[in-house]
């Protein structure tokens, strides 16, 4: 299981979040039916806790952000791909 105590040790970290768009598809619809927006997801992976928070703090610059949060990698659960 995660030792929560090594959370900034950890290597790989994932920005995630959900971009607010004007246009999408039906699925993507959220909110009022007569002025919806259309959600979709994203994720990032960084190497770094600092590098993931400075990748965070930069989305609401490039979005118009729903939700978002960053969180570690858990090391039992990643695959071994670096």
């Amino acid at each position: 299981m995660f030792d929560i105590t090594a959370i900034d040790n950890t290597e790989l970290w994932v920005v995630f979040y959900t971009v607010r768009n004007n246009a999408g598809k039906p699925d993507q619809k959220w909110g009022d039916p007569d002025e919806p927006v259309y959600l979709t997801d994203h994720w990032e992976i960084c190497w770094s806790k600092d590098k993931a928070i400075t990748r965070h703090q930069n989305i609401f610059n490039e979005y118009d952000i729903h939700v978002s949060g960053i969180a570690p990698i858990d090391p039992e659960y990643s695959t071994d791909w670096r």
